[in-house]
């Protein structure tokens, strides 16, 4: 039940690919299973907290506040499960692109190979998501609002246009030395807020999609089938974090205000799920899944 580096594990890249395509296959409310992911996650993207009143910093029910790592960890395990059930693999876990190892020569990485995840391009010409394939966009962004705008067009990329560099793991073996508390009042991406998730989610996360550009740049991200690889390695990254300083380190507590509503320790967390789903219970992950290395990534 491992999580493994694509770039070193080729029977984990090729399940990967396998995976995605498969669950492009699924037909489900007029689109597909895959599209279900890029449909929540536009959804709680576009989930205010509070949903009223004064919101500065643009907290969602997704980022820009102290669930974007729980949240982003249960959105991996769901889609991992889907993966797994299209595989017939039970022991299938997503793998992780290692962008710190990468960012001496971003643009060389392997990854952008035809046998990988395909390059660059409008549309994206090369390997297993290029337009000549069966990949298909079919749910994008429709503006600032909640709804989408249905399409049939390949994916999009923009490589190294935004922004030419990636975090370095020398990077992240600081943030991860310097930043001990998860979050810090008021709980948003504003200049006095501090603690590790905003770190992890604005100089780590947020450049990746930046890198990578077009379709990773909107609410609807998951189009590119990068950003599970992209958000496995923010899971490996926390997960280091959680080794040194707890599993269970997480604030803010329900006694916080209800502003926080999807945030706090114990509220049921955005999605469309049967069950509810809090931050506390997916915070010790090792139940589910281990990474093939973290000591890499430890400070």
């Amino acid at each position: 039940m491992t999580r493994y580096n694509i770039l070193t594990n080729s029977r984990a890249r090729q399940q990967f690919v396998d995976g995605c395509l498969g669950l492009k296959r699924e037909p489900l409310n007029g689109v597909t299973t895959y599209d279900y992911f890029v449909w929540w996650h536009h959804r709680a993207m576009t989930r205010m907290t509070p949903q009223m009143g004064t919101n500065p910093f643009g907290r969602n029910a997704a980022h820009g506040g102290p669930s974007f790592g729980p949240w982003h960890r249960l959105l991996l395990l769901v889609f991992e499960f889907q993966l797994r059930r299209v595989l017939g693999d039970n022991n299938f876990r997503i793998p992780y692109w290692d962008w710190g190892a990468d960012a001496a020569a971003p643009l060389q990485s392997a990854l952008w190979g035809a046998d990988v995840m395909g390059g660059d391009g409008n549309p994206v010409t090369s390997g297993p998501f290029s337009g000549s394939g069966e990949f298909r966009v079919r749910l994008i962004q429709n503006g600032s609002s909640d709804n989408f705008t249905f399409v049939n067009r390949p994916l999009r990329r923009d490589i190294g246009t935004l922004t030419s560099r990636l975090p370095s793991t020398a990077q992240i073996r600081e943030i991860i030395r310097n930043f001990a508390q998860w979050s810090t009042a008021p709980w948003n991406n504003g200049p006095s807020t501090g603690g590790f998730r905003k770190e992890l989610e604005i100089p780590l996360h947020n450049v990746i999609h930046r890198f990578i550009g077009l379709d990773m740049m909107t609410s609807t991200s998951p189009n590119d089938p990068i950003f599970w690889l992209h958000h496995a390695n923010i899971d490996r990254i926390w997960a280091a974090w959680q080794s040194r300083y707890g599993f269970t380190n997480y604030v803010p507590s329900d006694a916080e205000p209800a502003t926080l509503d999807m945030h706090r320790r114990g509220d049921r967390m955005h999605s469309f799920l049967n069950q509810s789903v809090t931050a506390e219970m997916v915070l010790d992950y090792r139940s589910y899944y281990d990474y093939d290395s973290i000591a890499d990534i430890l400070p």
